[in-house]
């Protein structure tokens, strides 16, 4: 049984190193990224199985 892969995407490093970090020790897949362009770069490459987005980011794939 393969893990559940988990993306994050949040621009503060602090943040997103411990949410990667503890969902990690649960045994998931993780990836995070700090804002859209990768994201959605990585969505394409694996698809994740859930989402962990920062809604508020001083960037996103759009404005860029």
């Amino acid at each position: 049984m393969s893990s559940k892969r988990i993306l994050i995407v949040e621009d503060n490093d602090g943040l997103r190193d411990m949410w990667c970090d503890a969902l990690d020790r649960r045994g998931y897949a993780v990836a995070g990224v700090g804002d859209g362009a990768p994201a959605l770069d990585e969505i394409a490459r694996v698809p994740p199985d859930l989402i962990l987005l920062d809604l508020i980011m001083p960037r996103n794939a759009r404005s860029g």
